[in-house]
C-alpha cells in the first residue's frame, strides 16, 4: 500500500516513522520531513500519527494530561474512521460500554455484616474501571483500585490489633499510634500479611500472587523486613525482595494504567482485572510479545490501540471476548 493511502494508524505502525517522531534516526527524519512537505494534504493525518506514537511512551511513564487528551482525540478519530468502514464500533462498544455500565454506580458499594463478638464489619468494593478512597476509624487512609475490596471493622477498641482484609489492590497510609488504639496495623491477604506501625505502601493481591511496594516507613511481610523502595513479590514460585520504582505501582492512584517491561499477557491480565474484559490471542506465542506503556484509567481503548499499532495487530470480537490477531 502506498503512503498516500495510509491512515494515522498505518503511519504510526511504520518503524521509520516512529524513529522520526522519536528523533532517533536522521535519515528517517530527512525522508519524512521531505515527504510531509511534498504531501500537504496529509498534514492532519501525519499530526494524528505523531500524537499516537508519542502516546506510547515506551520508556517514559508520565504523560502530560493535555497531550493525552490530544492523543485520545486523535485515536478516537481513527476508531471512528474504522467504524465507518466496518460498521462495527468494536473497541468503543466493548470497552467504553463497560465503563458506562460501571458509571451507573457512582460510588463504591459498602456492605455491612454483623459478626458476633467482632462487632460490625464493613466491606468496601469497587467495580470495574472504578477507584475509591476511604478514611478508617483510626485515621488510616486507603485508596482502593478497580475491582478490589477491603473488609474492616466499623470500630476498633484499645485491645484490638488493627486489621483489614484485602482482595485486589490498595494503597495504605497508616496512622501511626492513634490515641487509645493498638499501635499495630495488619493487612491480611490470601497469600501474606503486611504488618506496620505507621507507613505508606501499595499491596497487590490477585491471581495467587501478591506484591508489596513500600513508599515510606517500614513493614514486615512474609517474614521479610522492608525499607522504602523495596518490592516484595510472592507467588507459587517463591518470594523475592528487590528495589523497584514506586511510580509503576501507584500510578493507578492518579487514574493511570502503567505497564512496565511487560508482555501482551500482562496487558490481557490487566484488562481482565480492571475492566472485566477477556483478551485472547489468535496465534501461539503472541502473549510473550513485549510491551511497555501507559494510558488513562478511563481510556482502555488507548492501551489496546497502542498494542495493535506497536505490533501490527488487529482486534475483533467473538462472544464478548477481544481477539488480537
Amino acid at each position: 500500500m502506498s503512503y498516500q493511502d495510509y491512515e494515522a494508524a498505518d503511519f504510526a505502525a511504520e518503524a521509520s516513522f516512529q524513529r522520526w517522531v522519536q528523533r532517533t534516526d536522521e535519515a528517517a527524519a530527512r525522508f519524512w520531513e521531505q515527504w510531509a512537505a511534498a504531501h500537504p494534504e496529509k498534514r492532519e493525518v501525519l499530526r494524528e500519527a505523531q500524537l499516537m506514537v508519542r502516546s506510547f511512551r515506551f520508556h517514559a511513564m508520565d504523560a502530560d494530561p493535555i497531550e493525552m487528551d490530544a492523543v485520545k482525540a486523535a485515536i478516537d478519530s481513527v476508531l471512528d474512521a474504522e467504524e465507518r468502514k466496518k460498521g462495527t464500533p468494536l473497541v468503543r462498544r466493548l470497552l467504553l460500554g463497560a465503563a458506562a455500565a460501571a458509571a451507573v454506580a457512582i460510588t463504591a458499594i459498602v456492605v455491612i455484616k454483623r459478626t458476633g463478638s467482632d462487632g460490625e464489619m464493613l466491606t468496601l468494593r469497587t467495580g470495574f474501571g472504578e477507584t475509591s478512597t476511604i478514611t478508617l476509624q483510626d485515621g488510616t487512609e486507603v485508596w482502593l483500585n478497580a475491582n478490589s475490596s477491603i473488609q474492616y471493622p466499623r470500630k476498633w477498641t484499645a485491645g484490638d490489633v488493627r486489621t483489614v482484609q484485602l482482595e485486589g489492590e490498595a494503597y495504605f497510609k497508616v496512622k501511626h499510634a492513634p490515641e487509645g488504639l493498638h499501635p499495630r496495623f495488619v493487612v491480611h491477604t490470601s497469600l501474606t500479611d503486611v504488618e506496620v506501625t505507621g507507613t505508606a505502601f501499595n499491596v497487590y493481591n490477585r491471581h495467587d500472587s501478591a506484591a508489596i511496594a513500600l513508599a515510606e516507613g517500614s513493614v514486615l511481610a512474609s517474614g521479610r523486613a522492608m525499607k522504602p523502595g523495596d518490592l516484595l513479590q510472592k507467588s507459587a514460585l517463591g518470594i523475592s525482595l528487590t528495589q523497584s520504582p514506586a511510580t509503576g505501582f501507584t500510578a493507578w492512584m492518579e487514574k493511570r494504567v502503567v505497564i512496565r517491561d511487560g508482555t501482551l499477557a500482562t496487558v490481557a491480565l490487566r484488562m481482565a482485572d480492571l475492566y472485566g474484559r477477556q483478551i485472547t490471542f489468535a496465534r501461539p506465542g503472541m502473549e510473550t510479545l513485549p510491551f511497555t506503556g501507559s494510558a488513562p484509567l478511563e481510556s482502555p481503548e488507548l492501551l489496546l490501540k497502542a498494542v495493535c499499532t506497536v505490533h501490527g495487530l488487529k482486534m475483533r470480537e467473538h462472544n464478548d471476548t477481544i481477539i488480537l490477531e
